[in-house]
């Protein structure tokens, strides 16, 4: 795909890589995504103990769903049984150093953080700090961009970089399980609502190096899009994962009293079932 770049740049960024859900019950979140009980989605990595912050993820298909607490102030810690969708991350087009190159070029400040487990470095995050919304803020629109570690999916699927990670954990998730009961195919996009939409339309624009088309829709090399769109407040509104049988995945949440809204065009699974998020399915 030719995507439309910034003023000519090259793009920031090749892929959005995850999804970050702030959780007061993360460990509940990852069971219901990841248990063969459940939706039976690929795990990316297990739900577990990284000093004052807690983190486990599930493979939706060319992205995870990452569900996190932190046991400190960085970020508010919501009530058990709630989450909210808190960012997303993307994977570089580049170097580490291309980044903070183009960063400088565009006047973005950055803020750097590194996640180690004893003595080895799983992973460098980016992030941008003066685009109109927090870094850190649970309501604003928290993005950076990672740097992985030679250790950091090696230990999943044996994986070396990113792409070898997602196209395995795609024959998992499509070859093995069939996309579990819902028959995930893919993560199609992440929506975002902004009172000021163009406004945050050209934020992420600078942010990413490149244009959104005529329906505030950033398309990438890999992995889901994002979408801006108008509403009251700024927020990550939804997820919208792709099925290859909208019907049986109806059929599914039905029978399991987890059915949302639904139209002839697309599903949801009933926001009270995971904590208060909005995840839409669709074939298309």
């Amino acid at each position: 795909m030719k995507r439309p770049t910034t003023r000519g740049t090259q793009p920031n960024v090749r892929a959005q890589d995850f999804v970050f859900v702030n959780s007061g019950s993360p460990e509940d979140l990852f069971e219901f995504f990841t248990s063969p009980q459940f939706l039976n989605l690929p795990v990316a990595w297990d739900y577990q103990s990284y000093g004052d912050f807690w983190s486990g993820a599930a493979y939706i298909g060319r992205t995870n769903l990452q569900f996190f607490r932190f046991d400190t102030d960085l970020v508010p810690r919501l009530p058990e049984g709630t989450a909210r969708f808190h960012g997303i991350g993307f994977e570089a087009a580049g170097s580490l150093q291309d980044t903070l190159d183009y960063l400088k070029d565009q006047n973005i400040e950055w803020e750097r953080g590194d996640i180690n487990v004893g003595s080895t470095l799983l992973c460098t995050n980016i992030h941008p700090v003066n685009l109109g919304h927090p870094t850190q803020s649970d309501t604003g629109l928290r993005t950076q961009i990672t740097f992985y570690g030679p250790e950091f999916y090696s230990a999943t699927f044996g994986a070396a970089t990113t792409g070898e990670y997602r196209d395995a954990a795609d024959r998992e998730l499509i070859d093995v399980r069939g996309g579990g009961p819902l028959r995930v195919r893919t993560a199609r996009t992440v929506v975002v609502e902004s009172p000021d939409a163009p406004a945050t339309q050209s934020g992420f624009g600078r942010f990413l190096g490149i244009e959104p088309d005529s329906q505030g829709k950033f398309e990438f090399e890999d992995g889901p899009a994002l979408k801006v769109i108008p509403g009251e407040t700024e927020k990550w509104a939804k997820l919208v994962l792709q099925v290859s049988d909208l019907d049986a995945a109806k059929d599914y949440l039905e029978g399991s009293n987890m059915l949302g809204n639904h139209s002839s065009q697309h599903v949801q699974i009933a926001p009270s079932v995971i904590q208060g998020l909005t995840i839409e399915l669709t074939e298309s």
